[in-house]
């Protein structure tokens, strides 16, 4: 099993926080729901390549 860090913890409640914000601007109708669609991907892309660049930083 992985050993879980609380680094890899905060990437993943910034990714949420960050999340959240968008969510909030879609609602209230300041970005589109395409612009959130986007974003949401990017976003998630950007966690899993910080989390995997963190793993490989570890097996060094």
């Amino acid at each position: 099993m992985a050993k879980f860090r609380f680094q890899d913890l905060k990437i993943w409640q910034l990714a949420f926080e960050n999340a959240n914000i968008l969510i909030i601007l879609e609602r209230r109708k300041l970005i589109r729901k395409s612009q959130l669609e986007k974003n949401l991907e990017d976003l998630d892309k950007l966690c899993r390549q910080i989390t995997n660049f963190i793993k490989s930083l570890k097996l060094n």
